[in-house]
């Protein structure tokens, strides 16, 4: 197992050029996904006036060879699982249309940025109830923050506890966290590409991740491209309980990402 460019590969064929995909064919059909529209629907048509609200809902309704599934700016909460493969000549596509200042993000924690999930339960240590899995990262305003070991009422300024059957606790310096943009992590991948081919992942900004933004395993002719001014989150290393012990180095080869994640080969898969 080894990750090459923030994407975790095991017994793999990635192929990391643009060009392997061929022009889709005549029978090609393009669905939108827009979760800021007012009229986007689950279970809608998929058009650009009726947009899917999730990307998983648009690839489980299209999966076939020649789909392309247009992504609007936006935040989406989700793992993405691919449940098909393209062809040679038809990939499927998963295109985010964004920019540098509106981008597509495929966030990998659930947002708690609401006064209301959270109560006060000592000085400036707040408790969210609706928390019911131990998250591995907690971020305020993408900060992330420090995991303590402390009694809950007593964890340092910017650190977070979490208690099973409790909930999660937070210190973010002062003040309600739903006040600000908290959110804790939930998904492992952004994207999860398993027995696929013939995919095309481009133009997304991926992060919270707790393992990689993109996994790919037992998968043939995948293309997972980027825009060159976004960025893939880094890779959190199994046993590691602080993310911050996680680290990045920067690299400028075949995929156009400012930033890629390193992974141990000796380290064991989650």
């Amino acid at each position: 197992m080894r990750s090459i460019l923030g994407i975790r590969i095991a017994v793999v064929a990635l192929v990391c050029a643009p060009l392997v995909c061929a022009p889709l064919g005549a029978s090609a059909a393009t669905y939108y996904v827009n979760n800021q529209s007012s009229s986007c629907s689950n279970s809608g048509s998929g058009s650009l006036t009726t947009p899917y609200c999730t990307i998983s809902a648009a690839l489980s309704a299209h999966h076939t060879a020649g789909t392309t599934i247009i992504v609007l700016p936006g935040i989406y909460h989700e793992q993405v699982t691919l449940p098909g493969s393209g062809s040679s000549g038809s990939p499927i596509v998963l295109r985010g249309q964004g920019s540098s200042g509106n981008p597509v993000v495929v966030d990998g924690a659930a947002d708690l940025g609401n006064p209301s999930l959270w109560v006060q339960y000592s000085g400036n240590v707040y408790r969210c109830a609706s928390v019911n899995w131990s998250p591995a990262q907690v971020f305020v305003d993408d900060a992330r923050l420090t995991a303590s070991t402390a009694s809950p009422g007593s964890i340092p300024s910017n650190s977070y506890e979490y208690v099973s059957g409790a909930g999660l606790y937070a210190n973010v310096g002062g003040g309600n966290p739903g006040t600000f943009h908290a959110e804790a992590s939930n998904q492992s991948f952004g994207f999860d590409v398993a027995g696929a081919a013939w995919v095309t992942i481009d133009g997304f900004t991926i992060k919270h991740n707790d393992w990689a933004g993109v996994q790919i395993t037992n998968s043939n002719n995948v293309v997972a491209t980027n825009r060159p001014d976004l960025e893939l989150d880094q890779l959190h290393r199994p046993g590691q309980r602080d993310p911050s012990q996680r680290h990045a180095q920067p690299v400028e080869r075949h995929l156009p990402l400012r930033r890629a994640r390193q992974h141990d080969p000796a380290q064991p898969d989650p």
